[in-house]
């Protein structure tokens, strides 16, 4: 399991707000194509959490890597935390690339009032085994978001959290 954590800044006039999300799962594929979610315009922005049994041979053009991990333990869980600022000549969806066929899960999450030129404030990633806890991140701005993310592998399934209720 990966716990991400991050901070969004929000800009001098406004207050960091939830627009919406998107999420899709697949198994055996060698690339996905995430929705951008629905209703965003190009005063938002956009954090996707990937979760893969492979790791990421290529990202959509325009993402920005926050955090990235692969499990110490198992190999078969690599997990990424992007973000991208929605611009007017966007797709409908964004292709995710991976090394070779994987189960993967993509959660695309869109966000107002943040900060465009400098949307990341501070982040941290922990790996947990056990009960789970995360890193403080150390950073404040008025209006700013925390946003905790979790990124887990089982037998059966493989998922993100909801970042509504992060």
């Amino acid at each position: 399991v990966f716990i991400f954590a991050f901070m969004l800044s929000s800009t001098a006039f406004a207050q960091v707000a939830y627009v919406a999300s998107s999420s899709l799962t697949s198994t055996g594929q060698n690339s996905m194509n995430a929705l951008k979610p629905n209703g965003v315009n190009t005063s938002h922005m956009l954090v996707a959490m990937v979760a893969a049994s492979r790791p990421l041979s290529s990202i959509p053009s325009g993402w920005t890597v926050i955090q990235s991990r692969t499990h110490p333990l198992a190999t078969t869980l690599s997990s990424y935390l992007l973000y991208k600022p929605v611009a007017a000549t966007d797709p409908a969806n964004y292709l995710f690339n991976f090394t070779s066929a994987a189960a993967i899960s993509i959660t695309i999450s869109a966000y107002s009032g943040v900060d465009m030129a400098n949307p990341v404030l501070a982040s941290s990633v922990k790996t947990e085994t056990g009960q789970m806890s995360t890193n403080a991140v150390n950073a404040s701005m008025a209006g700013s978001m925390g946003i905790t993310l979790l990124s887990r592998s089982s037998t059966t399934s493989l998922g993100n959290t909801n970042p509504a209720n992060a």
